[in-house]
């Protein structure tokens, strides 16, 4: 059996919050621990335990067996990092707030110059 490397965890952990552009107080606020607890699993100098990993795996779209072994045959992160991207941006939001943002979107994407059109006008 192989022995679990915080350190290879670690890495994974620190690339999937640069992945989703979350700076170490917003996902220590998200997950609900100290930032110092944060940068200490990011460096490998701490383990994290399983209710953390269950919270992390939600923020991060991902398999608990993904953050821990790094195998992908059993992840399942979105394949569009946009999306995830997102997903983590609206996490901890209620239904209500989701449904106003979702309003918000097809308004703006209805009313909007084409991507094209406004990056011109830039």
């Amino acid at each position: 059996m192989k022995e679990l490397d915080w350190k290879e965890v670690a890495v994974r952990l620190r690339t999937l919050r640069k992945e989703h552009r979350l700076t170490i107080e917003r996902l220590a606020e998200m997950v609900n621990v100290s930032t110092s607890f944060i940068g200490l699993v990011e460096k490998g100098e701490s383990g994290v335990s399983l209710e953390n990993l269950y919270k992390l795996s939600q923020v991060y779209n991902c398999s608990i067996d993904y953050l821990v072994t790094g195998d992908e045959s059993n992840n399942i992160r979105y394949a569009n990092k946009p999306l995830s991207q997102l997903s983590t941006a609206f996490f901890g939001y209620d239904e209500s707030e989701l449904s106003f943002v979702a309003d918000l979107a097809r308004f703006i994407r209805a009313n909007a110059p084409t991507r094209d059109r406004f990056q011109s006008e830039l």
